[in-house]
């Protein structure tokens, strides 16, 4: 916050934060009096770039869609991770377009890589996601590691191949992770590298 019109004390915070925008507000406590009305403030803000590509994003920088949500735990890598909260209802059978999160992976090289991610699985009833690579026929259910400090976990397929691994072509790749279950909690993701094609 570059000025300070009001005469309450404010912060600059943050909301609805996605890898093509963010939302910012000026938020006033309650100390001198109860109400939390501002006036406008001038807001500085510093865009960077990255110069190397990013094979690893903090689950509350994906695009969020549908019933998916933001959460603040002190335990979360940078204190957020997303979910959707217990009470949608039942278990999905399947992808659903309505309730996903996706990132994008600037992949250096066409190489094979496995999915790992930090998540917060507290049983057996909120510990699963659906999960498609790219534009890919089938996707994958993932059976998370049932745990509630964020542990890390590589993506499976239930009966199938566990860690899964894929093969991506250097460039833009994306990763969708799809509600199967709510009350699991989605932290960090990141591609790890198995082999690269010279």
């Amino acid at each position: 916050m570059q000025t300070t019109d009001g005469g309450n004390t404010a912060a600059v915070r943050w909301q609805k934060k996605q890898a093509t925008g963010i939302e910012v507000k000026v938020e006033e406590e309650q100390s001198r009096d109860v109400e939390t009305n501002h006036t406008t403030e001038v807001i500085g803000y510093m865009v960077f770039e990255a110069q190397n590509p990013t094979l690893v994003w903090e689950a509350e920088d994906g695009d969020l869609f549908g019933a998916f949500e933001f959460g603040s735990d002190p335990a979360a890598s940078g204190g957020q991770y997303v979910h959707v909260p217990n009470g949608i209802g039942t278990r999905f059978s399947g992808p659903d377009e309505k309730h996903k999160i996706t990132f994008s992976f600037e992949i250096p090289k066409d190489g094979i890589y496995r999915i790992k991610a930090a998540v917060h699985a507290a049983n057996g009833n909120d510990n699963s996601f659906w999960v498609k690579v790219n534009d890919a026929a089938g996707v994958y259910l993932w059976d998370a590691l049932q745990n509630t400090s964020y542990e890390q976990d590589y993506v499976n397929d239930r009966n199938g191949a566990d860690p899964v691994e894929v093969w991506l072509p250097a460039g833009v790749n994306t990763v969708t992770v799809y509600l199967r279950e709510d009350g699991i909690r989605l932290d960090r993701i990141e591609l790890e590298p198995v082999a690269a094609v010279p």
